[in-house]
């Protein structure tokens, strides 16, 4: 029973029993005897290989080395193979090709006359060791180079095909043009040649440039005109162009540009565009041409101006611009002070150009001041009116003489006491006025109306030596008159492009349709960018009827604005010319407050437009218009609200 509880209880639990079993003692255990070694322990340390970690780590390095060395020699094996493969592909391969090995040589001349041709002889050697194949020879030449086989044929580049070109093989071709360009500038040819190789679709090139210098023009000009002037004088200058080609020179051309203070007034020949250029055409060997250039030139004391002009042949492009220049020539003039001091003043403006509305009074003033150190006598001022939009019999001047005949006003040592001597530093003064015509009568004239006026002052210095010199000063100005602009409203009901309907005289609360028409008339200047606009009453509504059809009507309903845009209209319009006219449709409805009235149908018209001449904005407002008919035939009291029935 103990025994089989011994051996339900483990080993464990049966030690522990027996120690606290009174009596038995410390039970005897029965040991194993130990088994003896075969292997003797070493006496001594012995060499670190022989352990058996030693020794594995010894063999992984050996392992590694081997692998290191594997890869340094099958590096070297790659390298004297890549080295062995480029040499072999260098000295082998007989399709690369390099451009340095490609030579361009050009012979020319290093300088030639504007005009004469230019030959260039082109030697292409291919030193490569492999063929160039399909060449082709590209020249690109300056602006205005010229066909040898036409001269009038512009020549801007120059191709041909070469062929191949086998290695150490010199293909030579020569080629021609004829080159201008301004005397003393240099051109560049730019030479290129196109190859392929074989075995690729690729195209190469090799480029080179020619610089050639221009000598001698085909043509010359000189410009003649005074070194120094007064402000406000009239100068002239004197273009002279020869030829000196031995061929005759077609679409010549001279370009001028103007200092500032330059007013140009007049050339002779006209110029062919603004005033600044002139085509001359085609002239012939040594053949010579002339322009003179007039005009006012203005500054202060001791300024310089500048007077531009080229001369060459115009663009083939546009025969309106100067294509190729050959020659620049230039002239300075020195604006000194005037002797006399002069100006002019027209409706208290000393402006060139002055704006004056039609039928208006000009008045103007004329001052002087004597800026010499010598005494002034014999003075005469005179004041000239040009131009037909002034009533000559309404000139009116004070102390001086309106000649009608030449339109000439006159002030003399007779007339006014301050012009028999001019002290040095004594100033002087004297007033004139006209009226200008009004539209009815500048209608039927020609368009852009201005009255020119020319204020000139001339006296003789009065010195110890008695010499006689005549001295002057002059000064321009211009009234430029406004086109004279109309707007007018007309309602209509039974007579109009569009028809109406509704009870007339409108009743509360039914709608009557009505049409107004807006005519638009200028006096005697074109107008450009004109616009009527116009604001609808709140009971009036929008109808979408305009006639015709074709103008340009709108209508915002968020504003309630009417916008007629008229765009241009012709000088003349509404006066020898037809004027500008729309019709557009309205309902109004009225409401019980307006009975007995005359409801407005469309606020104040209002019209502007650009005055081409002056250049500035015009216009013209047209009251409100209400539902009185003048010119529709309808009946009396058609023209206030009844009730309702």
């Amino acid at each position: 029973m103990t025994e089989s509880r011994q051996q339900e209880e483990g080993p464990i639990e049966s030690l522990t029993q027996k120690l606290y079993t009174p009596g038995d003692g410390v039970p005897e255990e029965r040991r194993s005897g130990l088994h003896q070694n075969v292997t003797d322990v070493p006496q001594d340390w012995q060499h670190e290989h022989e352990h058996p970690k030693s020794f594995s780590l010894d063999m992984k390095l050996a392992q590694h080395h081997t692998t290191a060395k594997w890869i340094f020699l099958v590096a070297i094996l790659f390298f004297a193979v890549s080295l062995a493969a480029a040499f072999f592909f260098l000295s082998n391969n007989r399709n690369v090709v390099s451009a340095g090995k490609i030579d361009i040589s050009v012979t020319g001349p290093v300088s030639i006359a504007a005009g004469d041709t230019l030959p260039l002889s082109i030697d292409i050697k291919n030193r490569n060791a492999a063929t160039l194949e399909v060449v082709d020879l590209i020249l690109e030449y300056p602006d205005g180079t010229r066909s040898v086989h036409d001269v009038t044929n512009e020549l801007t580049d120059y191709r041909v095909g070469l062929g191949n070109i086998n290695p150490g093989v010199t293909v030579s071709t020569t080629t021609e043009a004829i080159l201008f360009g301004e005397e003393g500038s240099t051109r560049d040819v730019y030479i290129t040649i196109e190859y392929r190789i074989a075995g690729s679709g690729a195209i190469f090139v090799k480029e080179s440039v020619f610089t050639v210098s221009i000598g001698t023009a085909p043509l010359s000009m000189t410009v003649d005109g005074p070194k120094s002037v007064n402000s406000g004088d009239e100068v002239e200058m004197l273009v002279k162009v020869r030829s000196n080609s031995s061929f005759p020179l077609e679409n010549v051309v001279v370009r001028g540009e103007y200092p500032f203070g330059f007013t140009f007034t007049e050339a002779d020949p006209e110029a062919s565009y603004s005033d600044t250029l002139w085509v001359l055409g085609d002239i012939e060997p040594e053949g010579t041409r002339e322009i003179l250039v007039k005009g006012v030139l203005e500054g202060q004391d001791n300024e310089e101006r500048i007077f531009h002009f080229d001369l060459g042949i115009a663009s083939q492009q546009d025969t309106t611009t100067l294509g190729t220049s050959f020659v620049k020539a230039q002239h300075e003039v020195e604006i000194e002070r005037p002797f006399i001091n002069l100006t002019m003043t027209l409706n208290g403006s000393e402006a060139e150009s002055v704006v004056a509305q039609p039928g208006t009074i000009v008045r103007g003033k004329v001052e002087w001041r004597n800026n010499l150190r010598d005494k002034l006598g014999e003075g005469v001022l005179t004041v000239k009116l040009d131009g037909s939009a002034f009533d000559e019999s309404s000139v009116f001047v004070v102390g001086g003489f309106y000649n009608s005949s030449n339109n000439t006003i006159t002030w003399d040592q007779q007339s006014v006491d301050d012009l028999e001597f001019i002290n040095p530093g004594s100033r002087g003064e004297v007033n004139f006025s006209f009226n200008l015509k009004p539209s009815s009568q500048l209608g039927g004239m020609s368009t852009n109306p201005e009255v020119p006026v020319t204020a000139r002052l001339t006296a003789i210095p009065v010195g110890e030596d008695d010499t006689e010199k005549t001295i002057r000063s002059e000064v321009r100005h211009r009234v430029m008159l406004a086109s004279s602009v109309g707007i007018d409203t007309l309602v209509t009901y039974a007579t109009g492009p569009i028809d109406n309907e509704g009870p007339l005289p409108p009743v509360v609360e039914e709608e009557t349709t009505y049409t107004i028409t807006w005519t638009v008339s200028s006096s005697v200047n074109e107008l450009s960018g004109g616009t009527v606009r116009a604001v609808l009453p709140p009971y009036v509504s929008w109808k979408n009827e305009v006639r015709p059809s074709t103008e340009n009507v709108t209508y915002t309903a968020s504003s309630r604005e009417v916008l007629w845009t008229v765009g241009d209209v012709l000088a003349g319009a509404g006066y020898n010319k037809a004027p500008r006219k729309v019709s557009f449709q309205v309902g109004m409805t009225p409401s019980a407050p307006q009975v007995g009235s005359a409801p407005e149908l469309i606020g104040d018209s209002i019209f502007s437009a650009l005055d081409e001449f002056i250049g500035g904005e015009i216009g013209d407002v047209e009251s409100a218009a209400n539902i009185h008919l003048e010119e529709d035939g309808a009946p009396v009291n058609h023209d206030r609200v009844l009730a309702a029935e």
